[in-house]
């Protein structure tokens, strides 16, 4: 009676030689470090003794970790060996300098309990935790590494295939792996006159792909598939990709997972095809099929056929299933339209999707207005040259991005607008202090009067005699600063300068929080002294007697977060 057990080949370590133990063990446990998430480097000769040492750190902040020092010492290191001994306590003290939590001493036998004690009493207040890794411990983390395995036993297997005339048989170099696949194929080749195998990879795992050697192989050797599936109510979405992918010929990939997948039939002939089988999974792969883009437009009228909305794009992909087709549109602004036309007897209907990172604000503020009219619209039409095919709009889903993106999408595309700039929108969503700033620059622009979103503010102040000023402010003044009108303010939104033309700041009651003396100019943090916030206005508009700096500035109206005047007058927390 077989155990079901396979017999795997395995390294025998107290037979190797000391630059073959060396170097399997560096491999070894970095490889085995790595996979975990640390980084790990073996390191020639530390501490001058001839052995290698392997240091594992953290990956994100470097800090060390783990220090194993590698000794070939295959009889072990008895109390006959003093001078092994002696060689580990003085690795084990040149470690100390390096203070890791945990040491380890790696060698290529068990070790007996009385090495294995001598190696735990080593601890020091530098070095909290000490270990043996000997061969029992090589083996486990081996058979976790059954690549590194293969790789170690290798040389072994080549040596014993030299002895008997057959170096031939495993391939070492790519020419000759190459040469072993291509005889493969030949030899599976010939299986069919019809079909034949072609050899690929699909998320890192080797696949064979059937290919037709005869254009009329489907007729003469007809090949199919019955995917049998149970859909529960957990995965409607998934069973309605399954739905469009295979009934309309929608070209992306679906997997199904073996809750889904019951069983796999393959209908052609017994010698080499036909079969059942349950797999884990099943994955619908994109076949790489080309699509000449047209320019297309979406249209949407209202009850009286007027025209409410139309946004441009073109055609990125069309297929065919035997439900019907699929016609996929790339709009302005990252809409994305699937144009699903059934066959007799069901209802066409339009998909519609968002992918605005990357994509320029202004476009983004056209196509969210654009399904912004969907709610109001009748019909939508989609023109692509002299035809049209309209759908009626019976109040399905419409693509919507959240109010404060939304909002900052708006914001963006009127900086581009009014400074001539390009400002794509970022995959990451806003934090409060983007939205509030770019909010202000929005407002300088359109010259309005913002609150500033901060409760100090620098001010360079000069004497003529270069001294100290003091604190002309006392106990609260108010504050004008005026723009210099012949400079241009660069500001940073989204990564990317924004010239804004030079704005003033004022505040009617501010105190000096710090100063600081450089050369002849006094720098003063100014803090606002009355609950109200700093008011930046464009340009130089505003004349010293001019007491406009007194009134509220124009309130922010940002969805989701307070005003100034709430936040600094105490109105409500920031």
């Amino acid at each position: 009676m077989s155990s079901g057990l396979k017999r795997v080949e395995r390294v025998e370590w107290g037979r190797l030689p000391k630059d073959e133990f060396d170097r399997i063990v560096d491999v070894l446990i970095t490889t085995h470090y790595k996979e975990l998430g640390f980084d790990a480097e073996a390191v020639d000769g530390r501490g001058g003794d001839g052995g290698i040492e392997i240091d594992v750190r953290d990956r994100e902040t470097g800090k060390l970790l783990h220090i194993f020092q590698v000794k070939y010492f295959p009889e072990g290191f008895p109390t006959a060996h003093k001078s092994r001994r002696t060689q580990i306590k003085r690795s084990f003290k040149s470690a100390e300098k390096h203070e890791p939590p945990d040491w380890s001493l790696v060698m290529p036998s068990k070790g007996t309990p009385s090495e294995r004690k001598f190696v735990t009493g080593l601890k020091s207040a530098k070095i909290r935790r000490t270990h043996t890794v000997g061969t029992v411990e090589l083996d486990q983390m081996m058979a976790k590494h059954p690549d590194v395995n293969q790789w170690a036993v290798r040389s072994e297997r080549d040596e014993a295939l030299r002895l008997v005339g057959r170096e031939d048989v495993l391939p070492k170099s790519a020419e000759q792996f190459q040469q072993a696949v291509q005889d493969v194929l030949e030899r599976g080749n010939k299986f069919s006159p019809f079909w034949g195998h072609r050899l690929g990879a699909f998320n890192g795992h080797p696949v064979t792909e059937l290919y037709p050697k005869r254009e009329d192989a489907a007729e003469k050797e007809p090949l199919s598939l019955t995917i049998n599936t149970a859909f529960g109510e957990a995965h409607a979405d998934l069973e309605q990709q399954w739905r469009e992918t295979i009934g309309y010929g929608r070209n992306r990939q679906v997997t199904l997972p073996s809750g889904v997948v019951q069983s796999i039939v393959k209908h052609g002939p017994v010698e080499w095809f036909a079969g059942e089988s349950t797999p884990e999974q099943v994955v619908v792969v994109p076949e790489g099929r080309e699509h000449e883009s047209v320019p297309a437009d979406v249209v949407l009228r209202d009850a009286d056929g007027k025209e409410v909305g139309r946004l441009s794009g073109d055609t990125a992909d069309q297929g065919a299933g035997p439900l019907g087709g699929v016609l996929e549109i790339d709009l302005v602004g990252g809409l994305h339209q699937a144009w699903f036309s059934d066959k007799p007897g069901e209802t066409g209907r339009v998909e519609q999707t968002f992918s605005v990172a990357g994509v320029s604000a202004r476009e983004v503020a056209r196509a969210v207005r654009f399904t912004e009219a969907i709610k109001t619209a009748t019909d939508m039409t989609l023109v692509i040259g002299a035809v049209e095919i309209t759908v009626g709009i019976t109040g399905g889903p419409v693509p919507e991005l959240p109010a404060d993106i939304t909002e900052y999408v708006e914001d963006l595309a009127a900086i581009e607008r009014l400074a001539d700039v390009h400002l794509p929108v970022p995959k990451k969503l806003p934090t409060a202090t983007d939205r509030i700033w770019v909010r202000v620059i929005r407002m300088l622009l359109e010259g309005k009067r913002p609150a500033a979103p901060t409760r100090t503010m620098e001010v360079n102040w000069r004497s003529a005699a270069g001294e100290p000023l003091g604190d002309p402010f006392g106990t609260g003044a108010a504050l004008y600063v005026p723009a210099d009108p012949t400079q241009t303010v660069y500001l940073k939104v989204e990564g990317r300068s924004v010239p804004v033309p030079a704005f003033s700041m004022a505040h009617p009651n501010v105190v000096v929080d710090s100063a600081r003396l450089e050369g002849p100019v006094e720098k003063l943090t100014m803090r606002i002294n009355d609950g109200t916030p700093f008011r930046l206005f464009g340009g130089d508009e505003l004349p010293e007697d001019d007491h406009s700096m007194y009134e509220p500035p124009d309130p922010w109206q940002i969805t989701g977060i307070p005003e100034a005047s709430d936040v600094y007058g105490g109105k409500k927390k920031s």
